[in-house]
């Protein structure tokens, strides 16, 4: 389950500002810098709909900077396996850099900017690309994402992306409903388009740590997107589970 709902020059960059402000916030006052993240192991690595991690179990983490005025920076990491052992790509690392607002007391605004990384890849298999997001915050439970790749994987062309994704906590227990339906248009890069969706349910053990299990599913993926997202096998329709330690 891809949390980064998901720059580390960025990151480092903020993290170095952030240092001395944190320093001298007076005792009682709110701090200007504030940081956050965490760490998932999961049965797979699931993104929009397709496996990352080749069917496989995976890990991930992210450490995120955040200011009082909107602007954030993070750092993601996960494990890869896209199945080709002539890629040389073993993990991702995703630099993030951002804005976010409160658009009355229940809706917010969130803008984007993501570079994602393949460290190790071989010639021949270089698949950085950009993507810009923004997402919509509504009804306290809900969120509307549109993210934009003008090069999507280095094939010379752009992708968009729609997905809407909803949270609904059950009462005052810890359990909660997750869901996401999404549908990825692929058109300049393979010709046709596909839609992914997701339903899960997670416990909160603390504070810190919480479990996910659900259901992914994708619609209309044919061997068109084989070059540019996965082969069939890695869209195949499965549940999952993850564990994950908030810090």
């Amino acid at each position: 389950m891809h949390v980064k709902i998901t720059t580390r020059c960025a990151a480092c960059a903020l993290l170095a500002a952030a240092l001395p402000v944190l320093a001298a916030e007076p005792e009682g006052e709110a701090a200007a810098w504030t940081t956050e993240g965490y760490v998932l192991a999961g049965t797979d690595y699931i993104w929009r709909g397709v496996s990352q991690t080749d069917n496989k179990p995976g890990i991930q983490g992210e450490f995120g900077v955040y200011h009082h005025s909107g602007f954030y920076g993070q750092l993601w990491a996960a494990r890869m396996d896209f199945g080709d052992p002539d890629d040389g790509i073993s993990s991702e690392v995703d630099l993030v850099v951002g804005w976010k607002t409160d658009l009355g007391e229940h809706a917010s605004l969130d803008v984007s900017l993501l570079r994602a990384i393949y460290p190790g890849a071989n010639p021949g298999y270089g698949i950085n690309y950009n993507e810009l997001a923004l997402t919509l915050g509504f009804a306290d439970h809900y969120e509307f994402a549109i993210a934009w790749s003008n090069d999507l994987y280095g094939m010379g062309a752009g992708a968009v992306d729609y997905e809407l994704n909803a949270d609904w906590p059950i009462g005052d227990t810890p359990w909660g409903i997750k869901a996401t339906a999404g549908w990825y248009d692929l058109d300049r890069v393979a010709g046709d388009s596909y839609q992914y969706g997701y339903l899960g349910a997670y416990y909160n053990l603390s504070d810190s740590f919480n479990i996910e299990a659900g259901y992914y599913k994708t619609f209309g993926f044919s061997e068109a997107f084989e070059d540019s997202m996965g082969t069939l096998e890695q869209a195949d329709s499965r549940f999952v589970a993850a564990v994950t330690w908030s810090f």
